[in-house]
């Protein structure tokens, strides 16, 4: 399961959204113009928001690899770690650092592979060991010992594996999109094991309802 998830991983690496606007750039010339003028609108709506408020880019190197965040709030709050999803990064947590800095210590990562963060090839790096022994060197290079993980998608399988291996570190867990990595990868196992009923049931039934599947085997 661990070689299946760091290859998902690498794929997921090798879509690059970063500050040069990659994603416009994957598309074809006559809609490249709009998706740019998508991403300059969101990018200008979400700096309004953040604007006045102590950010700061942190980046943190280990195994010879850097991962960058964005760091801010009360420093005697509580602290929320925000994980993105794909196709994004630390930006599509803008809103909720805007909304509880005041209260909370917040921390949005760029994942690994992902605009400012390393982007490593080889697929031991993105394995669910790897990249939560990352996030978590990471806290505790800034000397944070609990804190509340929040993950959505991509994001969201690695925040609910993380709360399964170090059940002691975290205080709450939130996934957004995705169930955890195990569960759905033993899914997929399941479905496979199936052959030729795979493809209709994949069709025909609905993502919750083999979620629900899953969770019973």
């Amino acid at each position: 399961m661990g070689r299946a998830f760091a290859h998902a991983m690498l794929r997921y690496r090798s879509f690059i959204w970063n500050d040069q606007t990659s994603l416009a750039n994957a598309l074809p010339d006559v809609r490249k113009d709009a998706v740019t003028d998508m991403i300059e609108l969101i990018r200008g709506s979400l700096n309004t928001q953040l604007s006045g408020n102590p950010f700061q880019s942190v980046y943190f190197e280990h195994n010879g690899q850097n991962l960058h965040t964005v760091v801010g709030g009360n420093p005697v709050g509580e602290t929320l770690v925000f994980i993105h999803g794909f196709p994004s990064f630390w930006y599509s947590f803008a809103k909720q650092l805007a909304h509880f800095h005041q209260d909370y210590r917040v921390i949005a990562i760029d994942g690994l592979g992902v605009n400012h963060s390393d982007a490593p090839q080889t697929h031991g790096y993105y394995s669910l060991q790897a990249l939560s022994d990352h996030v978590l060197a990471l806290l505790d290079y800034l000397e944070i010992e609990q804190f509340h993980l929040v993950g959505h998608d991509w994001g969201a399988a690695l925040a609910l594996g993380m709360a399964q291996q170090t059940p002691h570190r975290i205080r709450t867990v939130t996934g957004i999109s995705a169930p955890p990595q195990n569960v759905i990868l033993e899914l997929v196992q399941t479905l496979l094991a199936g052959n030729s009923i795979c493809v209709s049931s994949c069709r025909a039934v609905s993502f919750g309802e083999l979620v629900a599947r899953a969770i019973r085997l």
